[in-house]
């Protein structure tokens, strides 16, 4: 399937603005799902609701067949390579790639993610995911609500773990007796989790535009 979906995520006329840090992203779907799929709608919807005035991000939504050209498309900016369960298991085998600065994956165990990583990598991942192991939980503050999401440090490691309290595989407020993932898909719950998890990101690449100054 060759079929491809874009997104201008912030403000579109600064090629030329050095005030404007422009990253972009590659995005890679799980597995028999088409690049213009409803988790990265939502998710994109998300990163443009909570999106600094000083960032501006180009999607790419590809097959994951398509990646490096979908990297040259993205030529100039500061590329991350992305993408949900199988999807992000293959970004993350992407640092090497020339040109990507970044990989970032929804879905995937964080011990999956390869020790030889060159750059920072991002693990996005829910509560409630099968992926996520559980030897390595972590327990949340007294108080914290249902779509709370938290920074995971591995000190000997580039990684960093963003964990959705009650999230699903998709990045869903879906505890373990929710409703039907589709409707999981559209409650408050599950908008509110996402705008807290593009925040986590934002921070991420924050701290990517410190190093790379």
């Amino acid at each position: 399937m060759n079929t491809t979906v874009r997104f201008a995520v912030g403000p579109k006329a600064v090629v030329n603005d050095e005030t404007v840090r422009r990253f972009g992203l590659v995005w890679l779907p799980g597995s028999g799902q088409a690049p213009d799929n409803e988790l990265l709608r939502r998710f994109v919807n998300a990163l443009f609701e909570t999106l600094p005035s000083s960032v501006g991000i180009d999607v790419l939504g590809v097959s994951c067949h398509q990646v490096d050209d979908a990297i040259a498309t993205l030529s100039g900016l500061a590329v991350v390579v992305g993408g949900h369960s199988m999807g992000g298991t293959i970004a993350h085998t992407c640092g090497n790639k020339k040109g990507v600065l970044v990989t970032l994956s929804i879905g995937v165990s964080p011990s999956s993610v390869p020790h030889s990583i060159p750059h920072a990598a991002l693990v996005i991942i829910g509560e409630n995911d099968p992926a996520y192991r559980v030897q390595n939980r972590i327990v949340f503050k007294d108080g914290s609500l249902g779509f709370t999401a938290v920074h995971q440090r591995e000190l000997e490691s580039k990684l960093t773990v963003v964990l959705a309290k009650d999230g699903d595989h998709s990045i869903r407020w879906f505890p373990r007796s929710a409703i039907d993932k589709e409707a999981a898909s559209v409650t408050p719950e599950t908008k509110a989790m996402n705008l807290e998890v593009a925040h986590h990101v934002h921070l991420f690449f924050a701290s990517l535009v410190e190093h790379l100054e």
